[in-house]
Parts: C-alpha cells; structure tokens; sequence
C-alpha cells in the first residue's frame, strides 16, 4: 500500500510539471507609452509611439512608460539609443533623452527604443545561464524617433544707409538671435576696392543683463562714396550673410569762400577778434593756392584790404574750441598705417589719394581738413606765411612746417608747427604793412644788395590772409 501511494504521489507530481511547462511565459503589457519633447525654448510636445518627436541640438525628450505582466514577474526597463545622445537613466521607467549637441546637417533624425523584459539577465554572471535567461525572457519593445534640427540665427540689420563723411567714425548695428540659444559670433567685411580704414567691431551687450545682443562695427572711410560690407553670423554651424550697402556723402556744400569770424583770448582775459580766409589764397573752393614771397603775400592781402594772420591767429583757427592737434575732427590715432592719413584728414606728403604732381590740392579737396569752424587746409597742403609785429614795433615773419611735404603728421603737420622766418625783414621799420603801397615803399628804398638778400631768403610758400 505504501508502493501504491508513493507511486501515486509521484505521478500527481510528475503530472503537476508537465503541466507548468507547458504553461507560456506571458510577455508584459505595455500601459502607458507617453513622450514629451522639449524645445530649447519651453515648447513642449507630447507625442504617441510611431510619432516622430522634433527636438533642436542638446534638446530633451521626457520619456514615460508603464508595462504590466500577466505572470506578475517584476519588470525591468532598458533604454536604448544606439550610441546618439544620453539618458538620464537608461535603465528607469521614467527618464530623460537628451540630443546630441552637433548633427550631421541641419536635421537628423535618431531611434529611440526601450526594451521591457520580465527577467534580469545583465545581471548574470555566467554566460550560460545568461544566454539561457536571454532565452527564458519576454520582452516587450516600444520605440519612436526624434528629429534633431539645426535652425539658423536670425540676423537683422540695415542693407541701406546713408552717412557723412564728417562724421569721425561710421557706425553699423546688426542684431540677430538664435532659436536654439547658441552663442553668436560675427565677422564684418568690405566687399568692394574702395579704399578704406580697418573696421573694428565690438559687442552690443543688454543693458540690464550685460548678455549679447549683437555687434557693432565702426570704419573710417578715407573718401566719399558707395561702400559695401558683408556681415556674417554664426552659430558654429550655420553661416547668414548679409551684405550692406553705404553711401558715404558730403554734407551741405563747402563755402565758396569768404571768411570766418574767430575769437582768439588774450593774455588780460579778454578777446582779439578777427576774420580769416576760409581757404589758402586766393580763397576758392576749387582753386589751386598761389605759392609767393612773403612780401609778395602781404602786399596781395593788403590789396584786399587785409593783412597776413598773426602766429596766435593761425594757431587758433588750426586746433579750433578742441584745441584739435591736426586741424581735423578725425583722430590720427585710428588710424592703422599711418599713410592712411590722406583725404580724410589733410593732405600731406603721406596721402596716397592726391594725383597732382607737385603734390598741392585744390582748395577744399580734403574735406575734412578743417577743425569744425569752417577753414580748410591749415594743416597739410601748403606752408603759410604768417606775419606779426613784435615786442619791438618790428615786423616778423614766420611761417607753418604744416604742408604736403611734412612726412609724418606726429611731427610736421601739427597746428603749433610754425617756425620763424629766418630773416626778419623790417627791423626798425615803424610803418604799416597792411598797407600795399607802404610795403612798395619799403622794398623800393632797399639797396639792390639787400633785396637780392631778401629774395634768397624767402622760398615760395603758400598763405591766407586775416582781417
């Protein structure tokens, strides 16, 4: 009877595991599979399995998915995104993807796939058993995928502008932003053979929290003109260009002539009014300067009922209220090279632009030679006479460095660059000089020895004259 039953036992039991084999291993359920994609600037998109989520570089996807299994095995969670991007946490059921940070081109799209499985066979060691739990496993798999676009800076900036050429510096603004938050960087350029100074750039930054905003860009155009620069930003993947057209003008026309009313101070605090030539004799826009003696230059303005500047007077009109070192509201210093000093400014020996032989522009060429008060060319194209009484009651004369043969501005173009005149011609003279006939006077009494001295003394220099 024991034989009987032990026999039975075994067959019950033997029964009761044919039949557990034979019974499936159910592969789990998947309950909830929702993905979120999240844009550089907060929009969120919430997308279903077979959809495909647009994200930009380094953007993120929220990942959410519930399974459960019919055999009430536990659940393990394995993301995979075969080698792009990164998990927060690959092996949750609720994780983050992020995007990786450059692409390939401006899009590219990646697969995201995670694997549910009711046996945990990363964590076997042995190799057979963990192929023989591989083989055991259900799995249940859920995947979709994610555009990853590159989107373009937005630029904004003026294509068309008219500026002046007085103007110490032009100034170009170009703003532009980026939808997916890159840093920004820009690149200015002339497009054109135009001569022109180099240009300089420097960040617009906002005021309130010091990031930046755009760039600004600054040149010194060395004449009037059309120009044409290119902008360029970029975001380290793609390139915007944006070029820009600039009409440099002169302002108002220049004067015809006449003169400038100046208050020079004195000494006792008070004034010394005078006039002066807007332009080195005879006072045209236009006309080349006459080059003369000393006397010869006094005798002409005296003709016109003026006379030559004093030194002080000269000076004066040269720096102008700034007390500007060469006679011009540009900055020397800007400058790159210092044969750049040309047009813009004066025209000395430096200036590449004048074409005429000698070297002499004429009157008003040089637009900006002039310190703000309307008189032109005090520094650069032409030595000028001046000529004073001294504390003697004698005449003197003297005459500025400052002409187109100087070599270097620091040095020879400079308003206080006026030197005495070697001779002085009327030591002892107590007459008018702003009188023609008076000097006619004076040179016809002179003995042929001493007017053969004078005439070797003086070379032929350029002047203006005062009032």
């Amino acid at each position: 009877m024991i034989h009987i039953a032990l026999l039975a036992l075994f067959l019950v039991c033997n029964a009761c595991s044919l039949v557990h084999k034979e019974l499936p291993n159910e592969p789990p359920v998947v309950e909830l599979a929702r993905f979120v994609c999240i844009t550089t600037d907060s929009q969120r998109d919430t997308i279903s399995v077979g959809e495909t989520c647009q994200v930009s570089r380094g953007g993120e996807v929220k990942l959410n998915t519930f399974a459960s299994d019919e055999d009430d095995d536990p659940l393990f969670y394995k993301w995979n995104s075969f080698g792009a991007g990164s998990f927060r946490d690959s092996l949750a059921a609720q994780t983050s993807w992020f995007a990786p940070s450059t692409i390939e081109s401006n899009s590219e799209t990646f697969f995201i796939q995670a694997n549910i499985s009711d046996r945990d066979c990363d964590s076997v060691l042995l190799e057979e058993d963990r192929q023989s739990c591989i083989s055991d496993a259900s799995i249940q798999r859920v995947s979709f995928s994610v555009t990853v676009v590159q989107r373009a800076p937005v630029l904004h900036v003026v294509q068309d502008t008219i500026v002046f050429f007085d103007a110490q510096h032009t100034v170009i603004e170009a703003f532009a932003t980026d939808p997916d938050n890159d840093a920004l960087t820009y690149d200015w350029q002339q497009l054109d053979q135009q001569p022109m100074l180099s240009i300089i750039s420097e960040p617009i930054l906002d005021g309130q929290t010091n990031a930046p905003i755009g760039n600004r860009s600054s040149f010194i155009p060395t004449v009037p003109g059309s120009y044409r620069l290119q902008v360029t930003v970029s975001d380290g993947e793609v390139v915007i260009e944006k070029e820009i057209s600039v009409t440099v003008a002169t302002e108002a026309p220049l004067p015809s002539g006449g003169m400038i009313v100046l208050d020079l101070p004195t000494s006792d605090g008070g004034t010394h009014t005078f006039e002066i030539d807007a332009y080195e004799y005879p006072n045209r826009l236009g006309k080349k300067p006459l080059l003369a003696t000393w006397f010869d230059a006094a005798m002409l303005c005296a003709a016109e009922g003026k006379r030559l500047c004093e030194s002080a007077e000269w000076k004066r009109a040269c720096a102008g209220e700034e007390a500007f070192q060469y006679s011009s509201t540009d900055n020397v210093t800007d400058l790159e090279y210092l044969e750049d000093f040309g047009l813009r400014f004066c025209n000395t020996a430096r200036s590449y632009h004048s074409t005429l032989e000698d070297g002499i522009a004429q009157s008003g060429s040089y637009p900006n030679c002039q310190a703000g008060n309307g008189i032109y060319d005090l520094t650069g194209n032409l030595r000028e006479w001046t000529g004073e009484v001294d504390s003697f009651g004698d005449w003197t004369a003297s005459s500025s460095r400052s002409n187109v043969t100087s070599d270097e501005p620091s040095s020879g173009a400079t308003c206080s660059s006026l030197e005495r005149f070697e001779f002085t011609p009327l030591q002892g003279a107590k007459f008018d000089f702003s009188n023609s006939a008076s000097i006619r006077q004076f040179l016809s009494e002179l003995s042929a020895d001493k007017q053969q001295q004078l005439d070797q003394s003086q070379s032929l220099t350029g002047f203006r004259c005062c009032r």
